[in-house]
């Protein structure tokens, strides 16, 4: 779904139209677009993140998302702390942001303003600026953070004095915890509710 409330497969995104699949290559540090007709993948194309001859063990391709309007493609580089900007026109990086140790999740807000990213090594969750890059806000959470969705609003249960606007729910792999994140324009990301999740 376009608000990025539909749990995503890692490593793939689609186009805002539906007409592109973008699909990262991992350790051939790429990612293949897709050109979707009558349901049914299509002609290619390739987007390279470093050229194959000079391909080394660090250069990963992990996940990808698209920025609301599609124009930007985001791709995380897993052994480098950092994710790639590309034009989805052209297949060039126009910027690298600095983030986390192996970024494992990325997510646009639907204002297109900011980029959350997970980081698998430091259990922790990254919001940056699309504008320039830099860092807002660092959210400490569980081991292993991994699936991300957003959801705007909050519940009406909660207290009217947080100020935060809308709330992304992160999973943790290993602790079997669920983290509700609240995000507000003026005091970034604020942990919420932290959900237990026992299975009997």
């Amino acid at each position: 779904a376009a608000d990025g409330a539909t749990p995503r497969v890692r490593g793939l995104a689609v186009s805002p139209d539906g007409q592109r699949v973008y699909v990262s290559g991992g350790a051939a540090a790429n990612v293949t677009v897709f050109s979707v007709r009558e349901g049914r993948l299509g002609d290619s194309r390739r987007f390279l993140l470093a050229k194959p001859e000079t391909l080394k063990v660090e250069d990963y391709a992990g996940d990808v998302t698209l920025s609301p309007d599609g124009r930007m493609l985001y791709v995380a580089d897993l052994f480098k702390k950092r994710v790639w900007v590309l034009n989805t026109a052209s297949g060039v990086a126009v910027q690298e942001i600095k983030t986390g140790v192996a970024p494992h999740r990325l997510l646009a807000h639907p204002d297109g303003k900011s980029l959350y990213v997970t980081s698998w090594a430091e259990g922790k969750l990254y919001q940056h600026r699309v504008e320039d890059g830099s860092t807002r806000g660092v959210l400490r959470l569980g081991a292993h953070p991994g699936e991300m969705v957003f959801l705007p609003g909050r519940p009406p249960s909660d207290d009217p004095q947080r100020r935060w606007t809308d709330r992304r729910y992160v999973t943790a792999a290993h602790t079997n915890t669920l983290y509700r994140v609240g995000i507000s324009e003026t005091d970034g990301m604020v942990l919420v509710e932290t959900v237990l999740l026992i299975l009997v």
